[in-house]
């Protein structure tokens, strides 16, 4: 997978961070297994008697994964690199190395070019002087950096090119957009970051209980039943006490002066603090589904559960949601 994944990054054009291949920890997501081959895990499930399931698709050589793994890794092990697979592997990590090292010299620079983090409206300013005195290498970083905080998760390098070219042409107040809704400004010698006021979107549709309820703006569905038994409960669903809920209930959009009671804190919490803390890219905010009544909150969907909202022994009847996102 790591060999194959370099090889793709490659081949659709990257940069020293798609040369690291797959991150063997991101987040709360592991990968123990990154470092084993296919033989290795074969070897140990027939040593254990363990019975195990191939994904057809693999097969299937539409997709460019496919193609590398079937077509074009064979070719270089038999005419190139018998051991190209371990090459590529060793790429990756020493890459995953230089990235930690930039990384360290972007956090450092970070704390002299921000003017203003996570105001209400932007997301940053920096200064456009203090970052054009900086290698070009370290400029790209920051970029890409404050494109993430920004909410552009994808952010191509024809978007780097373009602030940087803003940055260095001459005149003030000019703007241009870049992917994901986002747009980036220069006044004076500040570079802002925002978000264009069309693509927010404001949502809000009744919970049906029981029923299924599809939010077109963001492409999440929400199908609901009540348990009166916890036995029932299923690891892919989210339960709420229904009897503690006020109704009727929606699912909505995030509305400004949101307030709720994370769970496990005894008070509450402005949501737009939330998000700063949980590190919520600004242009992700609306898209965000929340479950509220008329006056409270009671789910930040994909977040954290309402304390007024937790299942507890004396827990009657579960509300039970099964969250799915269709896009």
């Amino acid at each position: 997978d790591q060999a194959e994944t370099v090889l793709m990054h490659l081949i659709q054009g990257t940069g020293a961070q798609g040369l690291q291949g797959i991150i063997p920890q991101w987040g709360s997501i592991i990968r123990p297994l990154l470092a084993l081959s296919q033989e290795e895990i074969k070897g140990y499930l027939y040593n254990q008697s363990l019975p195990y399931r191939i994904d057809s698709s693999n097969f299937d050589k539409t997709y460019l994964r496919n193609r590398i793994r079937w077509e074009l890794i064979p070719l270089l092990e038999e005419k190139f690199n018998p051991a190209i697979i371990d090459s590529l592997c060793q790429l990756a990590a020493v890459m995953k190395e230089e990235n930690e090292y930039w990384d360290q010299q972007v956090k450092a620079a970070w704390r002299k070019i921000v003017v203003a983090p996570e105001p209400e409206g932007t997301t940053l300013k920096a200064k456009i002087e203090e970052i054009l005195i900086l290698p070009l290498a370290l400029q790209r970083r920051l970029i890409h950096c404050m494109l993430r905080i920004a909410g552009c998760q994808r952010g191509s390098r024809h978007d780097v090119q373009r602030i940087l070219d803003l940055m260095r042409g001459e005149g003030s107040n000019r703007r241009v957009p870049v992917s994901g809704g986002i747009w980036v400004g220069k006044s004076y010698d500040i570079l802002e970051f925002g978000i264009d006021a069309h693509s927010r979107t404001d949502y809000c549709y009744p919970l049906e209980v029981p029923g299924v309820v599809e939010v077109v703006e963001t492409g999440w569905s929400f199908t609901t039943r009540l348990l009166r038994d916890k036995l029932d409960a299923s690891p892919e669903s989210i339960y709420l006490d229904w009897e503690r809920l006020q109704k009727p209930l929606y699912i909505r959009s995030r509305r400004p002066g949101d307030r709720f009671r994370p769970l496990g804190m005894s008070g509450s919490k402005k949501l737009k603090d939330f998000f700063i803390d949980a590190k919520v890219p600004l242009a992700e905010r609306d898209k965000v589904p929340i479950l509220a009544s008329d006056n409270e909150i009671y789910w930040i969907v994909g977040h954290r559960l309402d304390e007024r909202a937790r299942v507890t022994d004396s827990t009657r009847w579960l509300l039970e949601i099964n969250v799915t996102n269709n896009r």
